[in-house]
C-alpha cells in the first residue's frame, strides 16, 4: 500500500484515496501503541527496581542494628540466659533482652522488639528502649521511665515461618525453641532474624525481599 503511494506521488497524481489514508492511520496507530506499551513496561520496571532497591536500603541498617544490640546483651540477673523473653508467634512477635550500652544512663537498658499495626498479613517493626529505674540496682527495674519506640521498618510480611528464633546445637543436631521466657529459660546460643519485606504491598508485583542472619549471643555461659 505504500509503494502504491509513493508510485502515485511520483507519478504526479495528487491526493490519497480514502482507503490508502486509513491503512496509513491504522499502521501509525498501531506503532505507536507498541512503542506506548513498551515504554510503560519498561518504566514500570525501572520504579519496581528503585522500590526494591530502596527498601533494600532500609532493611540493611535495621538488621545492622539488632546484630549490634544483640551482640552486646548481657545477663542481668544471672541465671546464663541472655535473652528474658522470645515469642516467635505473628500474633505476639516479642524479644526482649538488656544491653548496657549507654554511659551516661544508670543501669543496662531493656530493649523489645515487636510488630503492630498488623493487616493483611503486613506489619510494622518496632523496636523499644527503655532506661532502668535510677538507683533500683541491682535488681533492676523498669518501671518509671517511658520507652522510647520507633518503626524500624514497615511491610513487614508476617508469613512463611518465624521472624526471629531461638537456635543451639545439641550433639550436632539444631535445636529451635520458638517460645521461652518466665518459667522457661531462654537457654539458646544464636538469635536467627529471619525478616522479609513486600517492596510494594499495595501492587503485590514483587516477591518478598528476604534477609536471614544468626546472630551469636557472644556474652551468654554457653559459649
Amino acid at each position: 500500500m505504500l509503494t502504491n503511494v509513493t508510485r502515485r506521488l511520483r507519478s504526479g497524481e495528487k491526493g490519497m484515496t480514502l482507503t490508502e489514508v486509513t491503512v496509513a492511520t491504522i499502521i501509525t496507530l498501531m506503532v505507536s501503541a507498541a512503542f506506548f506499551t513498551l515504554f510503560s513496561a519498561f518504566s514500570r520496571n525501572v520504579q519496581l527496581e528503585d522500590q526494591r532497591a530502596s527498601t533494600l536500603r532500609d532493611i540493611r541498617p535495621v538488621i545492622s542494628q539488632m546484630l549490634l544490640e544483640l551482640r552486646q546483651a548481657t545477663d542481668i540477673d544471672g541465671d546464663g540466659a541472655i535473652i528474658e523473653k522470645l515469642d516467635s508467634s505473628w500474633s505476639s512477635l516479642d524479644l526482649i533482652f538488656y544491653s548496657d550500652r549507654r554511659a551516661d544512663i544508670d543501669g543496662p537498658e531493656r530493649y523489645r522488639y515487636y510488630l503492630t499495626n498488623c493487616a493483611n498479613n503486613i506489619c510494622d517493626f518496632v523496636h523499644e528502649v527503655i532506661a532502668a529505674d535510677t538507683g533500683s540496682g541491682p535488681n533492676w527495674t523498669y518501671d518509671d521511665n517511658t520507652p522510647a519506640e520507633r518503626t524500624l521498618i514497615s511491610n513487614v510480611v508476617a508469613t512463611g515461618g518465624a521472624l526471629l528464633i531461638g537456635v543451639s546445637w545439641t550433639t550436632g543436631a539444631e535445636v529451635l525453641t520458638t517460645s521461652c521466657g518466665g518459667a522457661t529459660r531462654c537457654d539458646f546460643d544464636v538469635v536467627r532474624i529471619d525478616l522479609r519485606i513486600d517492596p510494594t504491598p499495595e501492587l503485590g508485583t514483587l516477591a518478598a525481599l528476604q534477609i536471614r542472619e544468626d546472630v551469636r549471643l557472644r556474652n551468654g555461659n554457653r559459649l
